[in-house]
């Protein structure tokens, strides 16, 4: 989706104005609910052409990484919303149906005969969580999960293809649908796939950390012994053998832990 699109959409979604100025270009009147996440102005000037924002000093410009598009996002992510998208995944054709589906049934094939075929909208739902892992430090991540609406299972096929298909907001085709949704077992269906994610992905967290923190420790002791070893080597009266000892030493402790 275009930059400009997706940023404006947003700001409409949430009650916001947005009036286009020229190319590039466009004032934003944010809603009163919204401005503290926008360091609470009220409107804001927008500009998605680095020329055009060079035109317009008093325009911020927005690209990936800047920070009206992080709060953008932010902001969306903290008000869950929904939309409906329509595209066309490739390589859903079905060949050879009938011996498929004689398989699928464990029966005859010969005893299955298809009089008729049609084509209907399949149905995907895409649940977005915010995940967080907590130790001695949080870390979160946003994990997205697909249900097959037909099915009520992960789709985790389309999870891997939806950067691949194109989006429209309007159907191309008006075709019947598959099936009648039931989203709040497919809801319940990706919590579970959430829950299952968030537990796996906590021992890799948790692990991460604890390995961070004991080398940090083990760098830390280390450091504390080649300092007094410094130390002794700097008193007066000792002799050169042992001083090659205490240098020695400084080294193996070193190597142990390598």
């Amino acid at each position: 989706m275009d930059l400009q699109r997706f940023v404006t959409e947003v700001f409409e979604a949430l009650g916001g104005m947005v009036i286009p100025l020229e190319y590039g270009l466009c004032q934003v009147l944010i809603p009163k609910a919204y401005k503290e996440s926008f360091q609470g102005k009220s409107e804001v000037l927008l500009a998605f052409d680095y020329e055009v924002a060079q035109e317009n000093p008093s325009a911020e410009f927005v690209t990936f990484g800047s920070y009206i598009l992080d709060k953008v996002i932010e902001t969306v992510t903290a008000n869950a919303v929904s939309t409906l998208r329509y595209g066309i995944p490739s390589g859903l054709t079905l060949s050879n149906p009938q011996p498929k589906i004689g398989q699928h049934f464990n029966t005859n094939p010969g005893n299955i005969e298809i009089s008729g075929s049609r084509t209907v909208m399949g149905l995907w739902s895409a649940f977005c969580f915010r995940i967080g892992y907590t130790s001695e430090e949080r870390v979160e991540e946003i994990r997205e999960i697909w249900i097959d609406l037909l099915t009520g299972k992960r789709a985790a096929e389309m999870e891997k293809l939806k950067s691949s298909i194109f989006y429209e907001s309007t159907p191309s085709y008006q075709f019947p649908l598959a099936g009648i949704p039931d989203f709040p077992a497919a809801f319940s269906e990706a919590y579970k796939e959430a829950e299952v994610t968030a537990r796996s992905n906590n021992m890799v967290y948790l692990h991460k950390h604890e390995m961070e923190s004991e080398l940090q420790r083990i760098d830390e002791y280390y450091d504390e012994l080649e300092k007094e070893n410094q130390k002794s080597m700097e008193r007066r009266g000792v002799n050169e053998e042992r001083m090659e000892t205490l240098k020695a030493k400084g080294r193996t402790d070193r190597k142990s832990v390598v």
